[in-house]
């Protein structure tokens, strides 16, 4: 008789652990289910956002100092690959006659 009721208790047991893990399966999964349609509205009809910063336009602020000084560089350089250029032609000249 001991083995029949230490048998029955197990079951018992395992039957309540089963019920418990499946009954938090099942809460969970309805939880993920209503947020996942929330956020799929969500992103169906975003809400609108009145707070927002202010275009990347106004926030940069201008410099022209830079700018200047970019455009002096560039020219610059251009005026490097010109002189080299004419030296090129120079010693090919040169190297010719």
């Amino acid at each position: 008789m001991g083995f029949f009721a230490g048998a029955l208790s197990g079951a018992l047991v395992a039957g309540g652990v089963y019920y418990a893990y499946s009954s938090t399966i099942q809460q969970r999964t309805a939880k993920h289910c209503t947020e996942l349609r929330a956020l799929s509205r969500q992103l169906e009809d975003p809400p609108i956002v009145r707070n927002a910063p202010a275009p990347a336009v106004t926030r940069v602020p201008i410099r022209p100092f830079r700018d200047q000084f970019m455009q002096k560089w560039n020219e610059g350089l251009q005026g490097l690959s010109t002189i080299d250029r004419k030296v090129e032609e120079i010693t090919k000249r040169l190297f010719r006659s």
